[in-house]
């Protein structure tokens, strides 16, 4: 199944291209619904196999205004298309945050017309989009990346969350960091915890670190937190506790933990 065709499943029937809150993780915002639903209609007929009936609906709702019909047909246009590149653009001309973002993606776009089409599937609530944003941006220039992930992060956007608080603590601020993780952890320990151990760890609390390396690797299965309480434990002097962490995590993959426990 082609990537537009996931993200428009979720645009059109779960994230609210209709009103209705987006799904926590998808990073996706309210959007204001069009004053008809030939895009969901479009959507039905295309999903029990007609698609000339999807086509004309589609083409009606994109004419009519609706950005999220623009995208139905960029969904049945060939992905090299002239067609589906003027969809896509007219999708994200009528405030359709995936439009947008998608137009991004879209022939050899230069870096600073990447980036107009992101910030603005970010103004219009695509959390992804203020990722990417963020992502491109000037690697010297934290502070407006951390701006960006942040705006991605408040859309529920997890990696944003993640990469926010990864360039705080890089900044100097631990407390921040701290705070940022410490909610991530909540919503996402797979992708928090970790995180939050370490910062826990480089501000001297080595209890609080183990709690988060903890529900990182034996709640999460992250096995990075296993990895990281390997080395806490190891640090402490408990060898064969670590070793045991450094094993199971080796086992499930990270590289990291075989090394340290020089696990073959």
């Amino acid at each position: 199944m082609k990537l537009i065709t996931l993200l428009f499943v979720a645009n059109v029937l779960c994230a609210g291209v209709w009103g209705a809150e987006s799904q926590p993780g998808s990073g996706m915002g309210k959007q204001t619904p069009p004053p008809d639903t030939r895009a969901v209609e479009g959507f039905m007929a295309e999903n029990a196999g007609n698609l000339t009936k999807a086509r004309a609906l589609y083409l009606k709702g994109c004419e009519a205004g609706e950005g999220a019909a623009c995208l139905g047909l960029a969904k049945l246009s060939s992905e090299k298309s002239v067609e589906y590149r003027k969809w896509l653009e007219k999708a994200c001309d009528l405030k359709d945050s995936l439009g947008c973002y998608l137009s991004s993606g879209v022939g050899k776009r230069s870096l600073s017309d990447q980036r107009t089409f992101l910030r603005k599937a970010c103004e219009l609530g695509l959390g992804q989009g203020c990722y990417q944003y963020g992502e491109l941006g000037p690697v010297e220039d934290s502070k407006d990346r951390i701006r960006w992930y942040g705006k991605g992060c408040v859309l529920m956007h997890w990696e944003s969350c993640n990469q926010m608080g990864i360039l705080t603590h890089q900044s100097g601020k631990s407390e921040e960091a701290k705070k940022i993780f410490a909610s991530l952890c909540d919503q996402k320990p797979e992708l928090g915890c970790n995180n939050l151990g370490i910062v826990e760890k480089a501000l001297g609390k080595k209890d609080l670190a183990r709690a988060a390396f903890e529900k990182a690797c034996h709640r999460a299965k992250d096995y990075g937190g296993c990895n990281s309480l390997g080395a806490l434990e190891k640090e402490m002097g408990n060898l064969q506790a670590a070793q045991k962490l450094y094993q199971l995590a080796c086992n499930h993959g990270n590289q990291l933990a075989c090394a340290n426990g020089k696990v073959k």
